[in-house]
């Protein structure tokens, strides 16, 4: 497996799909895995990136989406940057700040840049006219004889955010009610050998899980979680942080299979995803901040976005190391 492949270029139609509904009886699109051919520019893997991609692995992983998206970290320049006429960033929320820290206007990029939609008040108002918000989703399911819980995370110093685990925990406890004993639980947890924390964090992890969920459980491959033996009869609990990385391929690939994501919002049917990703959950897009309240999405307050800068994963993940050599 290539963990840090190029990402791939997006289709060039993907336009389209800002503003058409699909009907209820037609099909999704599937664009997981798009076609080789389909890679007509890659940006440059610096070390610094495979870094990253390294640190967050498997959210990092490389997959094909028609509106070309990349990790801002991969944008080396302005001149790369406006090679793209559009691009959505995978980028949480701390990358982001990064980004329009060093860009906090466009200048001469014409790009427009598509960012997550719960990090709308963190785009300057110089870059208002260039961006569009996306939010992920997924279809609704009625989890009516869940087999499996599939628990996947990091929890070195750059991952870990206890209370987000634990408001997480809870809600998997509230979606399953009563039934949470009676699934199985499968663990891929990784901890970060180069981290003097994760022992600590690791055990107040499992400390966490153990106490709500049981001992009953066993740990898993990264083949068996990105495998068929999710379905939609299973859920998945993500312990990561969108700090770090919102658009996460490990929830896509759990998602794709029709496992139910604990984190992610839910709309109807498929009907109500403008770009269906898989059968089972896709992107919206908004024009506006107001768009994105009207849709009933969530979106953090500026508050809430000030807080960031004392949190660890802030303090511990390298951005500037990143960003102090954009150009």
């Amino acid at each position: 497996m290539n963990t840090y492949a190029d990402m791939r270029e997006r289709d060039t139609k993907s336009a389209v799909f800002l503003k058409k509904r699909r009907s209820e009886d037609e099909e999704p699109i599937v664009w997981l895995s798009g076609h080789p051919k389909q890679q007509r520019f890659s940006f440059p893997a610096t070390q610094e990136f495979k870094a990253f991609a390294g640190m967050y692995w498997p959210n990092t992983e490389a997959y094909h989406n028609p509106l070309g998206a990349v990790f801002s970290a991969q944008v080396l320049s302005s001149k790369l940057l406006s090679m793209n006429s559009m691009l959505l960033f995978r980028d949480g929320l701390v990358p982001l700040l990064w980004f329009f820290k060093v860009f906090p206007q466009p200048r001469t990029i014409k790009t427009t840049l598509i960012v997550p939609s719960p990090f709308a008040r963190a785009v300057p108002s110089a870059w208002l006219r260039q961006v569009k918000f996306y939010t992920l989703v997924q279809v609704a399911n009625p989890l009516k004889k869940p087999i499996a819980l599939y628990i996947i995370g990091g929890t070195g110093s750059a991952h870990t955010d206890i209370p987000l685990i634990r408001n997480r925990v809870e809600a998997c406890k509230n979606l399953l009610d009563g039934r949470i004993q009676d699934v199985e639980k499968r663990y891929f947890i990784s901890s970060n050998p180069g981290d003097p924390d994760s022992p600590s964090r690791l055990f107040e992890t499992f400390q966490i899980l153990f106490s709500e969920f049981g001992f009953q459980g066993r740990p898993i491959t990264w083949a068996e979680y990105n495998s068929s033996t999710q379905n939609p009869n299973c859920v998945s609990l993500s312990l990561n942080s969108d700090l770090a990385v919102y658009d996460d391929f490990a929830a896509h690939a759990s998602a794709s299979r029709g496992a139910f994501q604990v984190h992610l919002p839910v709309v109807s049917s498929i009907s109500k995803v403008q770009i269906p990703l898989s059968p089972y959950h896709g992107m919206n897009i908004h024009d506006s901040m107001s768009a994105i309240e009207e849709a009933g999405e969530p979106i953090l307050s500026r508050h809430e976005i000030m807080r960031t800068f004392g949190h660890e994963i802030y303090l511990k993940a390298p951005w500037p190391t990143f960003f102090s050599r954009w150009t």
